[in-house]
C-alpha cells in the first residue's frame, strides 16, 4: 500500500488494485500516517524509497486467474513465449478455439512478475464488445475516466514510464479494437509490455507470433513410460476425475491421437473416463467422427473438437444439457443466484449439483480471481452451447429470463452503493452481462419495465464506478426505453447532471430542457419546472463548462416558463425556483442578488435537502464575494463544506455538487486567509474519486495555498503534476487554474530561479482562452499581486509603486457594492505595504483604505500589521508575526522576523530552510 501512495495513486485506485474497501485503505493510510509522523500523503510517498521491503511497486497481476487444474506440458512454448517476452514488446499467441491459449498466458503471466517491477493487469475480453475494450482495461488497471481527457489518454499516464505487462485474453472477436489501442499504447508507454491470444495475429507494427499447436503427440518412450504432453494431460485430468482410473498406454495414446491432441477435446473425453474407460471413450469419438463427412483436412483439429463437444453433450441427461445451453446466454461468468434464475432451477443447491456435474465433465470451468469463485464457458464450449441455444428455439425466452436476472442484480448492486464499499467488484464481473442484456433486448422498456430499470441503473452503477461517459449513454439509453415521458425526463435529467462533470455543459443544459419538455407534454408542471429551474441554475453557475455562453434573454424565458408551469404550495419547487431566481437576477454569470439568495437558502432548508441547501448556500457566497465580504462567507463556506457528509456520492447531481463544495471552500479559504484550512481540504481533495475527477482541476487548488503559505517545494511538485494533466487534457481553456500557474511563478521568483519564473509567467496566459491574464476578472488580482511581492522582494520598490497606482489607482477605497475576488485582500494589502516601504506621504491613506482588507483576511491583516511596524510600531510587527504562525505562513513569517533585530537570525535560517534569498526590502 504504501508503495502505492508512493505512486500518487487515490485510496479508490488503491482499493481497485488491492481489491480492499476503500474504508480498509482509508484505515490503513491513517495509520502510517499516525506511526510514521507525517502530515500528509507526500511525507509518505517520500518516506517510502527508504520503508519498501522490496524494490517492487504495485507489482502483481491484477485479475489474473487462479487455476484449479495443474498446468501439464507446454515446456518448449513456454520457453519460446518468455524468450519473446524478454525481445519484444508485444507477443501474440495465436492457435485456434481449445488449443490452451488462455491457460498458456496465464500461467507465463504468473511467472513473469520479478521481470515486470509495475506488476499489471489480466483483462478477459470474452464478453466484452468492441466499444467497453478500453472500459475493461481501465478497470482492471483501477483507472477511472477524467472529464476533457479520452479514457485511453488517462491508462496511459497511469502507466507512463512504468515496466508493466499487460495481458489481454480472446482479442479476435474485438480484434480491431484491440490492435489500436495496442499500438498507441506502445507507443505513448515505452517501458509496457503486452501478451494477447488470440486466434488470429494482431496486425501491429513489432508483434511476436507465437503460434500455441496442439499438444504433442509424440512419445519419448522409455520402456513402457508415456511422455507425451497430450497422455500426461489426459492421466492427469482422468486421476482427478477417478482415483482409481489405471491406463492402458498403447489406447491413451490412440485416444489423444484421435482428437489430435486438442487439450479442451482431451480434457472433455478424460471426464468420462472412470465412467466408459477408455475403450468406451475410443468407440463412443470413433462413432462421432464418423457422422462428419469427407476426408481430413486443413481443418482437421476443429473438426475434431466439435465431434469431441457433439459426443460429449450426447451422453449429458436432459436437465445437464438443458442449463448447458442455458449458459450461453451469459457474457461473462455466473454464480449459483445466476444460474438458478436464469435456468428456472429451485434452487442454489440443485445448481451447484448440476454445474458440478458439468465441471466434472469438463464442459464448465471454475475459476477464482480477486476473492471470488465463479464458474465460466470456455469460448469454443459457449460457442456451441449458443448453437444449442438456437437449435432449442427457447432463444427469445432464455434470453428475457436473463434481462430480468440482469435487472434484479442490477437492483440489488444499487442498494448497496452507499453501505457497501464492497459491491465494486461484484458490479465488475457482471457488468458485461448487463450490456448484452440491454443489446439483446428488443426495443422498448422490456417485460415489467425490466429493460428500462436496467438501463437506468447501470447508468447509475456505472458511474458511481466513475465512467462518466458510458453512465451518461445509459441514462439517454433509459430515456429512449422508457415507459412514459416522465420517466424519460428523469433520465435525460440524470443524464444532464452527468454531462456537467463531463464538462458538457451545452449537453448539459439540452438534456435538462428536453426533459422540461417531455414533462410538459406528460402534464407534469412540478417536474417541468424543477429541470428549467436547474437549467438556468447550472447555466448560470458553471458557465466554464459552456463552449457557448447561454444568453440572459433565453434564460429568463425560461424563467418564466417554470414558474408558470410550477404548482403552488410544493415546498421543493419553490425552493429550486427561487435559488433560479437569484442566480439569474442579473446577466453577470456566477453572481447573485443577495436578498433573493437568502430567500433561496431559507426555502431549500425548509425542506431539508442538502443538495438545495449547498446550492443555495454557493448562491449566498456569491452574493458575499462581489462586495468583498470574504469573512462572513467563509462560516457559510465551512457549512457548506460539513453538508459533504449527507450528499450521496454515487447520485451525479449530488458529485457535481461535491465538487463545487470541495473546490469553493477552499477558494473561500484564501480569501479570507485561513491557509491552514484551506491546505487541508484541497489536500483531502487528492485523494477523493469524485473531486479529483478533473486532476489538474483537482492539483491546482492545492497550489496556490502552498504557495502563500511557504510550502514551495511541495508547490512546485503540484504544479508540475497539475500542468503536465492539463497538457494531457489537450489543454481546455481553464480560467481558475491561471492563478496556481502565477502562484508557480511566484515561488521560483521568490527564491530567485528567473529562468523558472519566465516559464511560468509565460505559461500563465495559456490557460486563460480568449481572455486576459491581467485583466480577467478571475487572474488579474492575484497576478497584480504576485508581480508587486516579487517587486518588493527584488528591491524594486518604484515598479512596486507603479504596479500598485496602475492596479489599482491613488490610495483606493475598498469596493463595498461590487467588483472584488478572491485574491482582492492579497493585492490591497500588498498595495499599501508598498507605500509603507516606499516612505510615501500618503502613506496613512494607503494603510487606512486597505484596512477593511484586513478584516475580511487573515493574511491581509498580517501584512498591514507588518506595514504598519515597519513605520515603528514594534507591536505591530510582534503581532504580524503571530499571525503568520497562526495561518502557517512561512515565508512571510520568516520576512516579518528579518525586520525584528532579535530574530533576525531566526528569519534568516527559515529563509534558507526555503531556499530563499532575503528581502531586499
Amino acid at each position: 500500500m504504501l508503495a502505492l501512495v508512493r505512486l500518487h495513486l487515490t485510496n479508490a485506485q488503491i482499493a481497485a488494485r488491492l481489491h480492499l474497501s476503500v474504508r480498509t485503505v482509508e484505515s490503513h493510510v491513517s495509520a502510517m500516517l499516525r506511526k510514521l509522523g507525517v502530515a500528509d500523503r507526500r511525507g509518505l510517498a517520500d518516506l517510502a524509497p527508504g520503508l519498501e521491503s522490496a524494490p517492487v511497486a504495485g507489482a502483481g497481476m491484477f485479475g489474473l486467474p487462479v487455476p484449479w487444474t495443474t498446468f501439464i506440458g507446454r515446456g518448449r512454448e513456454f520457453s519460446m513465449v518468455q524468450a519473446a517476452l524478454d525481445d519484444a514488446r508485444l507477443v501474440n499467441l495465436t492457435g485456434p478455439g481449445g488449443v490452451g491459449k488462455t491457460r498458456l498466458a496465464t500461467a507465463v503471466a504468473a511467472h513473469a512478475g520479478p521481470a515486470f517491477p509495475y506488476g499489471g493487469a489480466f483483462v478477459e475480453l470474452v464478453g466484452v464488445r468492441p466499444e467497453f475494450v478500453v472500459q475493461a482495461i481501465a478497470t482492471a488497471l483501477g483507472v477511472t475516466e477524467q472529464p476533457q481527457r479520452a479514457l485511453e489518454e488517462v491508462i496511459y499516464a497511469h502507466l507512463a514510464q512504468h515496466k508493466a505487462l499487460l495481458v489481454l485474453d480472446n482479442c479476435e472477436h474485438v480484434l480491431t479494437v484491440v490492435a489500436e489501442f495496442v499500438s498507441r499504447l506502445l507507443t505513448a508507454c515505452r517501458a509496457v509490455t503486452v501478451l494477447s491470444t488470440s486466434r488470429e495475429r494482431l496486425g501491429v507494427p513489432g508483434e511476436r507470433v507465437v503460434i500455441v499447436p496442439a499438444l504433442s503427440l509424440a512419445s519419448d518412450v522409455t520402456g513402457d513410460a508415456i511422455q507425451s504432453e497430450a497422455e500426461l494431460l489426459f492421466l492427469d485430468r482422468a486421476r482427478s476425475a477417478d482415483a482409481d482410473f489405471t491406463e492402458d498406454s498403447s489406447l491413451v495414446r490412440d485416444l489423444c491421437a484421435r482428437v489430435d491432441g486438442m487439450p479442451l477435446a482431451i480434457e472433455l473425453a478424460a471426464a468420462r473416463a472412470g465412467s466408459l474407460g477408455i475403450a468406451g471413450l475410443l468407440a463412443g469419438i470413433d462413432d462421432q467422427l464418423r457422422l462428419l463427412t469427407g476426408g481430413r483436412s486443413a481443418d482437421e483439429r476443429h473438426r475434431s473438437l466439435r465431434s469431441v463437444l457433439d459426443w460429449s453433450y450426447g451422453l449429458l441427461d436432459d436437465d445437464e444439457q438443458r442449463v448447458l445451453w442455458h449458459l450461453a446466454v451469459f457474457a461473462g461468468g455466473f454464480d449459483l443466484a445466476a444460474v438458478t434464475a436464469v435456468a428456472l432451477l429451485d434452487d442454489a443447491g440443485e445448481a451447484a449439483d448440476l454445474l458440478g456435474r458439468l465441471v466434472d465433465k469438463s464442459l464448465v470451468v471454475r475459476r477464482q480471481a480477486a476473492g471470488r469463485s465463479r464458474w465460466y464457458l470456455l469460448e469454443t464450449v459457449r460457442a456451441y452451447a449458443l448453437d444449442r441455444l438456437t437449435a432449442s428455439h427457447a432463444d427469445a425466452e432464455v434470453r428475457e429470463r436473463h434481462l430480468r436476472w440482469a435487472a434484479t442484480t442490477a437492483a440489488t448492486l444499487q442498494e448497496r452503493l452507499e453501505a457497501d464499499t464492497d459491491w465494486q467488484a461484484d458490479f465488475d464481473v457482471v457488468a458485461d452481462d448487463f450490456r448484452a442484456a440491454l443489446t439483446t433486448a428488443a426495443p422498448g422498456p422490456g417485460p415489467a419495465g425490466s429493460a428500462h430499470e436496467l438501463a437506468r441503473r447501470t447508468g447509475h452503477l456505472v458511474f458511481a464506478r466513475r465512467f462518466f461517459s458510458d453512465a451518461r449513454q445509459h441514462h439517454e439509453h433509459a430515456a429512449r426505453r422508457a415507459l412514459d415521458a416522465v420517466d424519460a425526463a428523469q433520465d435525460l435529467r440524470e443524464a444532464a447532471w452527468v454531462a456537467l462533470i463531463e464538462l458538457l455543459g451545452d449537453l448539459s443544459f439540452e438534456h435538462m430542457v428536453t426533459a422540461a419538455g417531455l414533462a410538459r407534454d406528460a402534464g407534469d408542471g412540478r417536474l417541468q419546472a424543477i429541470c428549467l429551474a436547474d437549467a438556468v441554475i447550472n447555466a448560470n453557475r458553471f458557465p466554464g463548462a459552456m463552449a457557448v455562453d447561454i444568453p440572459h434573454a433565453q434564460l429568463t424565458t425560461l424563467m418564466d416558463e417554470a414558474v408558470a408551469a410550477a404548482p403552488s404550495s410544493d415546498p421543493v419547487v419553490t425552493a429550486h425556483l427561487t435559488q433560479a431566481l437569484a442566480w439569474n437576477e442579473s446577466s453577470e454569470k456566477t453572481s447573485a442578488g443577495r436578498a433573493l439568495s437568502e430567500q433561496a437558502l431559507a426555502a431549500a432548508r425548509a425542506v431539508d435537502d442538502p443538495m438545495l441547501i449547498s446550492g443555495a448556500l454557493d448562491c449566498v457566497l456569491a452574493a458575499y464575494v462581489g462586495p468583498g465580504h470574504f469573512r462572513d462567507a467563509y462560516p457559510l463556506a465551512r457549512e457548506r463544506l460539513a453538508l459533504v457528509e449527507r450528499l450521496p456520492r454515487h447520485v451525479p447531481g449530488a458529485a457535481l455538487e461535491i465538487i463545487d463544495v470541495v473546490h469553493m471552500a477552499n477558494e473561500h479559504g484564501i480569501a479570507a486567509g485561513e491557509l491552514p484550512a484551506s491546505l487541508a481540504t484541497s489536500r483531502a481533495a487528492q485523494t477523493d474519486d469524485i473531486v479529483n475527477v478533473q486532476l489538474h482541476t483537482a492539483l491546482s487548488k492545492v497550489v496556490v495555498p502552498l504557495a502563500l503559505s511557504g510550502e514551495f517545494d511541495e508547490a512546485v511538485t503540484a504544479a508540475e503534476q497539475m500542468w503536465s494533466a492539463w497538457l494531457g487534457a489537450a489543454e481546455p481553456t481553464a480560467r481558475w487554474m491561471a492563478p496556481s500557474v502565477v502562484a508557480t511563478a511566484l515561488v521560483y521568483g521568490l527564491r530567485g530561479e528567473q529562468a523558472a519564473y519566465r516559464t511560468w509567467w509565460g505559461r500563465a496566459q495559456r490557460p486563460m482562452g480568449d481572455q486576459d491574464l491581467m485583466t480577467a476578472k478571475n487572474s488579474a488580482g492575484f497576478a497584480a499581486f504576485t508581480q508587486i511581492r516579487l517587486a518588493l522582494h527584488q528591491g524594486r520598490i518604484d515598479d512596486a509603486q507603479r504596479l500598485a497606482e496602475r492596479t489599482l489607482g491613488g490610495a483606493p477605497e475598498w469596493y463595498v457594492d461590487e467588483g472584488h475576488w478572491y485574491y482582492d485582500a492579497y493585492l490591497w494589502a500588498i498595495a499599501a505595504e508598498t507605500a509603507a516601504i516606499a516612505a510615501r506621504p500618503d502613506v496613512h491613506e494607503w494603510l487606512a483604505t486597505a484596512a477593511p482588507a484586513g478584516v475580511e483576511s487573515v493574511w491581509a491583516d498580517a501584512c498591514l500589521a507588518r506595514a504598519r511596524g515597519r513605520l515603528g510600531d514594534v507591536a505591530e510587527l510582534e503581532r504580524s508575526v503571530e499571525l503568520w504562525e497562526r495561518i502557517g505562513a512561512r515565508f512571510e513569517r520568516a520576512c516579518t522576523l528579518l525586520l525584528l533585530p532579535k530574530r533576525e537570525s531566526e528569519g534568516r535560517a527559515e529563509l534558507d530552510a526555503l531556499g530563499c534569498t532575503p528581502p531586499l526590502t
